[in-house]
């Protein structure tokens, strides 16, 4: 998913913490319906079609975003109509958040019901979050690089040799000519645009992942689009990263294939 390689970012948000609680209200389910046509393609009946970048995947056999206001639910277009009916019952039992959140078990009967079709051979659950609080100064040693002939994208972000189109805009710290952190868009739609990070081994622990994704974030806002971060829980450094700046969770998104 977009967030899923970050630099460990140890030291306390400078804003309130990701954990105050969830969006509430409508304003989360809007949120919810932004992430997922940033994550995919969605036909006009609501069926996911595939993954929305430039070499697109199968999308999952079902997607559930639970907020404050109730699950949101979309099942991979295509799938026997009285499976993906019976997946849609059993999402509108979900419970909202908070409570339960960060537990597998909540989804147990959403899997259940794909395991009695075929076996589910992909999981996922994270945490999706928004930005709340102030963009912070962008350092002068961030810089947009909007050339694929950059020579800086070297190691991990070679693929932004032929792929930079996609991932507009990008925000990177260079070190000794090479890019060493970037933040960018993993998926974007006219309305919306779904953070992506990485950081080099050996570069991680001095807060960069942060600081690229905040210049990131002030991009998208001026070009008029809505930020949005998303992670798996078990990855401790990207949930650090929303921390440190402040990040509010909206949703708990889970999907099976």
């Amino acid at each position: 998913m977009p967030s899923d390689t970050t630099s460990p970012e140890p030291q306390p948000t400078t804003g309130p913490h990701a954990a105050t609680g969830p969006t509430p209200g409508p304003h989360a389910r809007r949120l919810v319906d932004a992430h997922v046509r940033s994550l995919y393609r969605v036909a006009g009946d609501g069926g996911l079609v595939e993954t929305n970048e430039g070499r697109p995947r199968p999308a999952p056999r079902v997607f559930v975003g639970r907020s404050a206001d109730g699950a949101v639910c979309h099942t991979r277009r295509g799938l026997a109509p009285a499976l993906a009916a019976e997946l849609r019952r059993l999402a509108d039992r979900l419970p909202p958040l908070p409570d339960p959140i960060e537990d597998p078990a909540v989804y147990a009967a959403l899997e259940a019901a794909l395991e009695a079709d075929a076996p589910v051979t992909g999981r996922w659950l994270g945490p999706a979050f928004h930005f709340v609080e102030p963009p912070l100064p962008v350092p002068a040693d961030v810089v947009e690089i909007d050339s694929g002939d950059h020579p800086g994208f070297v190691g991990p972000f070679t693929d932004f040799v032929a792929d930079l189109d996609q991932h507009r805009p990008f925000f990177g710290i260079v070190r000794a000519g090479a890019v060493v952190a970037g933040g960018f868009s993993a998926r974007t739609t006219d309305d919306a645009a779904e953070a992506g990070v990485n950081t080099n081994v050996e570069h991680r622990g001095q807060g960069f992942a942060a600081t690229v994704v905040n210049a990131w974030r002030t991009a998208v806002e001026h070009a008029g689009r809505t930020p949005l971060y998303s992670t798996s829980y078990d990855n401790a450094s990207s949930r650090a990263v929303a921390r440190r700046l402040g990040l509010r969770q909206y949703a708990e998104t889970c999907w099976l294939t």
